[in-house]
């Protein structure tokens, strides 16, 4: 996104030669394995079995990661940042929680909202959707102890505090259209510089669209 939130970047230049280099990565020169991601699948596998099967050294992922490699007996592995930068900043993927502005239950649905971001129930998050999303909650017994993973999930509360969301304006739409643009090119049926130029020009229109 640029500095005003209203367009996307992803047809400049830089970014379109480094979307180039990642692809290499797979497809030229064959460093690593592909896992099953959009238009591409060639092996069948996703990234976290390859991960677990010894076919690929690192697992860029969440914390949804940690209940099913906690799981894997004789398994050896750890967490980190990502390896560059100064300060080594990943991406928090946030979800949000939001009131349509036509139910008409608002009262209702603002009470549910604020029970959610209580200390009972940012507890009891871990038990049934792997983490919450307030300081006490991150900070709570019960997500410490999850997946009986303490030492990691420390790790993890460490790194969360440098981490940055994403830009503000990327919707599931805009997402969306990201997505599909550079499978396309990925799958060979457009260069990386049209689908960069076609995805721009779609995100655009549909980030004015959103205002």
């Amino acid at each position: 996104m640029d500095a005003s939130g209203s367009k996307v970047t992803i047809n400049n230049p830089v970014i379109v030669q480094d979307l180039k280099k990642y692809y290499s990565l797979y497809f030229t020169h064959k460093a690593a394995p592909v896992p099953v991601v959009g238009a591409v699948q060639t092996t069948g596998e996703s990234s976290g079995d390859m991960f677990m099967s010894g076919r690929i050294a690192m697992l860029p992922g969440g914390h949804y990661e940690i209940k099913t490699l906690a799981a894997q007996k004789g398994f050896s592995w750890d967490i980190t940042t990502l390896p560059i930068g100064k300060n080594k900043t990943t991406v928090n993927n946030a979800i949000f929680a939001g009131i349509s502005r036509y139910t008409k239950n608002k009262k209702a649905a603002w009470k549910f909202i604020m029970y959610i971001m209580s200390e009972p129930a940012q507890a009891a998050m871990p038990l049934s959707a792997d983490m919450p999303v307030t300081g006490s909650g991150l900070l709570s017994d019960a997500f410490i102890h999850s997946y009986k993973m303490p030492e990691v999930n420390r790790k993890f509360i460490k790194y969360v505090k440098n981490s940055r969301t994403w830009p503000k304006g990327i919707s599931r739409e805009v997402q969306n259209i990201l997505n599909t643009e550079i499978n396309f090119a990925i799958a060979g049926e457009k260069t990386f510089e049209q689908a960069c130029a076609d995805a721009a020009k779609a995100a655009d229109k549909a980030l004015a669209e959103q205002k």
